[in-house]
């Protein structure tokens, strides 16, 4: 401290007398800005990871599928805005490489569109010559020949030598897709040499569109690709959103985004009313310091100032150290638990200027407003006044001595205690609303689990009950297609894709028409346990859809055809996987104007679902086979990486806990240590004295454990009404367990902070804290 003023000495002291303090104010504002910026951060940075990847290895805008030459690329090239166009070629092959045979989906190697991003050994420069897909391939597979069975498409050798492994952004998510071979799922993708296939016949044109805005999953880019499409004279084009990882990526940053709009706010606020409150209590405690500093002469603002700027170094120290490590921290972490569905890139961190100021702001808000708001109180006060203690509150009966049934069955310690808590309302105030708020939090994140746990099982046990969705390209000679498969239970509908512009942005429905009513034995349609059929006028919708657009039975159903089509709303039912609204053949015909044609059959059978797929592939007119256990195992993955996320928020909800829960009751102890000290003097023993003083924090805790979970229900609601994703719909409930649990944690963490501080009751001198302030 050479050279530093006796002014700046005190004020270091003062820190380094009180770290206790100083770090707890420091760790409780770096836990809540750490988590709102992290929650914060986490989404564009998974978008900015995905955008990155897609540029680098320059994705397709608009995909071509089917059966073209040479001619039909250049003259789609020559079409107005676009900017390039590549054919490539696809073809199914069952492999066989040592003891693994997979089937594999080949395409041709591209010089400008799709790009595979190397990961390990060279890239192909001869015809024969493969990469390997980098999630099914090892290091050991590099240098390996594996031997092919030609499918759709033959190649010009029945081998193929591995010469590197690569990640596609033809494949941004785990699922590789059906094929019609073996069991009708494919393993992997194998990028060949363009030289290794027959010249002439390419399966796909990949477009790459000029003067885009290329901003992932923007409004502005999905118009100009919407508007390219419209453009183009081919039969079939299609944009990135037919590609399953790009859409996959999307909605879980959505659903990282949805729960990041509220629940890091309750969070930070938490912590933001305990800073507050610690900041408040040490400028009362220090009354007589400022009343002294005061009669030396010391102005109130340079007073003020002392205090202020301890609380700005550790808020400054906090913020700081929560919003580098919470950027950094969050994103790293979520994207660790998304690695089993996407692995293509290294996360690319998002750091937001706007978001570190909105953190400092509050931060400072917090700390030194409060400082600020509290000296300016004290310093009013006269300088002799200020140097006296404050007169002890005066006795007073408590209401539960007005009721002697209740009061005389208290030992004397127990109605010392029920006083204490009691007559300190102020103390009393603060502490309850600490606990709860930190039990509310871990109720919402258990609820969160709880809500998104059962919906695979809801969805693929309890209310689909088919295994195949066949999508046919016109009308289809139904008898025969049922005696072809009279093994499967079948039902033909016609449905129908169409959009709803709503509140939250743009919706797909799928609508179905049907008047068969054993579709309902295939698709269970419930709401509260009472079965719902289809209505002769009307539509039926789910009640996630109905949720999201803020309606309900009798109110309209706006979808988009040619205009816009109203639908009234006959009843809903429970669905958890993408929106559907269910009505008559009919009904749709008088809407819609056009004749109704059954286009899509339903299939629930006892044979291999992967094999027939297979099978039902090769039947002319079919578009394409839907596996319904591939979708349950995308889905499946996918919410357990939303898992991971939700432990990272319990996690973080009970680390908060701990530190409000040790920062409040150092407060306590702090402000009784005259009193504490007294009982020592009357002769209580070490484990007497920590009885006297944690039983109160211990029933404290008890009581706000208790005020949380009523508050953490409330707070679950909301949470779960901000997350609205437009194919996911939740089973919004907490269970039994996690209120016991969420109690169960709360007063463990009250129990440790009690053994964590047992120590500070040991270490207060009795001579010096009843020495007389006079």
């Amino acid at each position: 401290m050479v050279g530093c003023s006796a002014w700046r000495k005190n004020n270091l002291r003062e820190i380094r007398h009180t770290l206790g303090r100083f770090f707890a104010i420091a760790a409780i504002i770096a836990l809540g800005v750490g988590f709102f910026a992290g929650l914060k951060a986490t989404p564009p940075a998974m978008i900015k990871t995905g955008e990155k990847y897609v540029e680098d290895t320059k994705m397709f805008d608009l995909r071509c599928p089917g059966s073209y030459v040479q001619a039909q690329v250049d003259a789609l090239a020559a079409e107005d805005g676009v900017s390039d166009a590549q054919g490539q070629c696809t073809a199914d092959l069952t492999a066989e490489l040592g003891t693994k045979k997979p089937t594999v989906r080949s395409h041709s190697l591209s010089e400008r569109i799709n790009l595979p991003m190397l990961t390990g050994g060279r890239m192909p420069v001869r015809e024969g010559e493969c990469l390997g897909d980098d999630r099914y391939f090892t290091k050991e597979d590099i240098g390996q020949t594996m031997h092919v069975t030609h499918g759709q498409m033959p190649l010009l050798s029945t081998e193929l030598k591995i010469v590197g492994l690569c990640s596609s952004p033809l494949y941004l998510g785990m699922a590789r897709g059906t094929t019609t071979l073996a069991d009708g799922s494919l393993d992997a993708f194998v990028i060949v040499h363009p030289d290794s296939y027959a010249e002439g016949v390419f399966t796909d044109i990949y477009l790459r569109l000029d003067k885009v805005d290329r901003t992932m999953y923007s409004e502005r880019y999905d118009k100009q690709v919407a508007q390219a499409q419209k453009r183009l004279s081919f039969p079939y084009v299609l944009s990135r959103q037919s590609n399953s990882g790009y859409v996959s990526l999307e909605n879980d940053s959505q659903i990282i985004e949805r729960i990041g709009r509220v629940f890091p706010v309750f969070f930070f606020a938490v912590a933001a009313l305990v800073c507050m409150t610690t900041m408040s209590r040490m400028v009362t405690e220090q009354r007589t310091l400022i009343g002294t500093l005061k009669a030396l002469g010391y102005s109130d603002s340079r007073i003020c100032m002392k205090y202020m700027s301890y609380a700005a170094m550790a808020a400054l120290g906090g913020c700081l150290i929560g919003f580098w490590g919470g950027t950094w921290l969050f994103p790293y972490a979520i994207w660790t638990g998304y690695y089993i569905l996407y692995r293509f890139a290294p996360i690319e961190f998002y750091f937001s200027a706007s978001i570190g100021l909105i953190c400092l702001l509050a931060s400072l808000l917090c700390s030194v407003g409060t400082t600020w708001f509290s000296c300016r109180t004290e310093l009013r006060t006269m300088p002799s006044e200020l140097m006296r203690p404050r007169a002890p509150k005066p006795g007073k009966r408590i209401f539960l001595e007005r009721i002697p049934f209740v009061w005389n069955r208290f030992s004397f310690l127990w109605k010392v205690s029920v006083r204490n808590i009691i007559r300190y309302k102020k103390r009393l105030v603060m502490m309850l609303l600490g606990i709860s708020g930190c039990t509310a939090l871990i109720v919402t994140g258990l609820g969160l689990h709880d809500s998104i746990s059962t919906i695979v099982d809801d969805q693929f046990s309890g209310i689909t009950h088919y295994q195949l969705v066949v999508s046919f390209g016109g009308a289809v000679d139904e008898e025969a297609f049922r005696e072809r498969y009279a093994q499967s239970q079948i039902v033909f509908t016609q449905t129908t894709a169409h959009e709803i512009h709503g509140a939250h942005g743009i919706t797909t429905v799928q609508l179905i028409a049907t008047q068969d009513a054993s579709f309902f034995e295939l698709f269970e349609t419930r709401l509260d346990g009472k079965k719902m059929s289809v209505p002769q006028k009307g539509v039926l919708i789910d009640k996630g859809l109905a949720d999201a657009l803020s309606i309900t039975d009798g109110d309209e159903l706006v979808v988009q055809a040619q205009a816009p089509i109203a639908l009234k709303v006959a009843g809903r039912f429970n669905n958890h996987i993408y929106h559907y609204g269910i009505l008559t053949p009919g009904s749709f015909e008088a809407a819609f104007g056009v004749p109704c044609v059954n286009n899509t059959a339903y299939l629930m059978t006892t044979e291999d679902p992967y094999l027939l797929a297979a099978e039902l592939s090769q039947e002319p007119g079919v578009l394409g086979v839907t596996v319904m256990d591939e979708m349950r195992q995308i889905v499946s993955t996918t919410l357990d990486g939303l898992s991971f996320i939700i432990a990272v928020v319990i996690g973080c909800a009970c680390a908060l806990a701990v530190v409000v829960l040790f920062n409040l009751c150092n407060i306590s102890i702090t402000e009784r240590i005259r009193e504490i000290a007294t009982v020592k003097v009357l002769g209580f023993h070490s484990m007497e004295t920590q009885s006297y003083v944690f039983r109160e924090v211990l029933l404290l805790t008890v009581l706000g454990a208790i005020l949380g979970l009523p508050l953490g229900f409330v707070l679950h609601r909301f949470v779960m009404k901000s997350i609205v994703i437009d194919i996911v719909s939740f089973h919004v409930h907490v269970s039994t367990l996690s209120y016991v649990l969420a109690l169960g944690i709360t007063l463990l963490v009250g129990v440790l902070v009690c053994v964590l501080l047992s120590k500070k009751l040991e270490r207060i001198d009795m001579a010096e804290s009843l020495k007389s302030v006079e």
